[in-house]
């Protein structure tokens, strides 16, 4: 975030809490007799000004939800009148930071039930991108009677979790949609359009695994560079996080800087003009394209293919008492690394050669012995550098045969397809259970098909 971005962060955020501190005592009958002490109310900041890509003249993304889900709040008639009001005042003052006016989502007060019923919602990606990584404020309230119908942290992360886990019952593992001819040719696009289309992959990178990490719940409410950082974790080995991050640090502030200019002087131009204009030196768009192509080939594109089963085999883990420590994806397979466990190491998820999912465990090595001996199918994991993307990044691949050196041994317990035979595959996943010593309180697995062709682990 620029200087400029951050001080009107900070401004609006100040602005905010102060005013809308004063409209709740100054309507404290009101809101004590509308709204119960079970109805919590989230004041939350929204949009660019929570990913830090504002500038002067952008507008001022602002909602404020009621918990309905307990006691109903009477929100219509003379309430929704008073905080209309208070938005056509705050419009008048927004100005006096540097920003255009107050977005149009402002103006209603929306319920908890409304938000994650998704009755009638022409457009749940954008919902979801506005509320599930909003920011919660908090208002300087007098009123001790008001301050208990405020929002904790706390309850603003049990609202994100029930958001994500009502989307993911409606829409399944829905991630949101990209465009793909950004990431092939982000020179016919604007800076403004690009940021938003990273920001769509980093987000969508949370909300997958937000349910089963609190960690990046936790993280959806920081500015994009942040959350970027906590990907790289997941998605590249130690050696080539740094690389990555400096990268991807260069690149967001290149893009700001870009957008900022383009406002003043070259209204809504692509890259290629900016280019021709000499506000773009070529090694700076060779430098985006790297960082767009890392996004969508190590990070995407393995999402779209391995989340679904990933998390599913990680709530049956954790449905088996199993401590998981971290969910990661890697560009051709995902795993899921277990904590303080006292055989396995991790789980690995690889596409199989016909059709679904083969699924490896990593074993401690006083343990492969036993495993060889018992005829498990046997992978290896190497690191080796790729420059696929345009700079070398070492990564895992899994090898059948190791011509040279050495790598992780991994043993395949089983392969998941619509087709096979599920008394088969729970009997393949209950016998590494049973070999752990640690599965022992994981009763009943059941696997079914699902329309899409997947199991189910649940």
């Amino acid at each position: 975030m620029s200087e400029l971005s951050n001080e009107i962060k900070s401004k609006a955020i100040t602005l905010l809490e102060e005013e809308f501190g004063k409209w709740l005592d100054q309507n404290k009958d009101l809101i004590v007799k509308r709204i119960p002490k079970e109805c919590k109310i989230y004041p939350l900041l929204c949009g660019s000004l929570v990913e830090g890509f504002l500038s002067k003249g952008s507008d001022l993304d602002f909602s404020v939800m009621i918990d309905d889900r307990k006691e109903k709040p009477r929100i219509r008639g003379k309430f929704s009148r008073q905080f209309k009001h208070f938005v056509e005042e705050l419009n008048g003052k927004v100005k006096s930071i540097g920003l255009d006016h107050v977005c149009d989502m402002a103006r209603k007060v929306r319920t908890v039930n409304y938000l994650l019923m998704f009755e009638n919602c022409k457009n749940p990606q954008f919902r979801v991108n506005y509320f599930l990584f909003s920011k919660l404020l908090i208002p300087k309230v007098m009123s001790k009677e008001v301050k208990e119908r405020l929002a904790s942290f706390n309850e603003f992360l049990e609202f994100k979790k029930n958001f994500q886990s009502e989307y993911r019952k409606k829409f399944g593992f829905q991630l949101f949609k990209v465009k793909d001819s950004v990431f092939m040719y982000p020179e016919k696009y604007s800076p403004k359009r690009i940021y938003r289309e990273l920001q769509l992959i980093v987000n969508t990178f949370l909300m997958a695994y937000g349910l089963e990490a609190k960690k990046l719940t936790e993280k959806m409410e920081k500015e994009l560079q942040i959350k970027v950082a906590e990907i790289l974790k997941s998605t590249l080995t130690r050696k080539a996080i740094p690389i990555m991050e400096l990268k991807s640090k260069s690149v967001l502030r290149n893009l700001y800087r870009w957008k900022e200019i383009a406002r003043e002087r070259y209204k809504r131009k692509r890259l290629n003009f900016l280019l021709k204009s000499g506000v773009i030196k070529n090694e700076e768009l060779n430098d985006l394209k790297i960082v767009l192509k890392f996004f969508k080939e190590f990070v995407y594109e393995p999402l779209l293919r391995f989340s679904k089963i990933q998390v599913e085999l990680a709530n049956t883990l954790n449905n088996c008492n199993i401590d998981i420590q971290w969910l990661g994806l890697r560009k051709d397979h995902a795993y899921i690394s277990l904590h303080n466990h006292p055989k396995i190491v991790c789980f690995d998820i690889l596409l199989s050669k016909g059709e679904g999912f083969d699924v490896y465990v990593k074993v401690k090595k006083e343990f492969e012995n036993e495993r060889k001996n018992k005829g498990f199918e046997m992978i290896f994991e190497k690191e080796i550098e790729d420059s696929s993307i345009g700079i070398p990044l070492s990564r895992k691949i899994h090898l059948t045969h190791l011509k040279s050196g050495r790598g992780r041994i991994h043993f395949k317990i089983l392969t998941l397809t619509d087709r096979d035979d599920v008394s088969n595959i729970q009997k393949k996943l209950q016998e590494i259970c049973l070999w752990s010593n640690h599965f022992n309180s994981c009763s009943t697995i059941s696997l079914y098909g699902s329309s899409s062709g997947m199991f189910i682990l649940a």
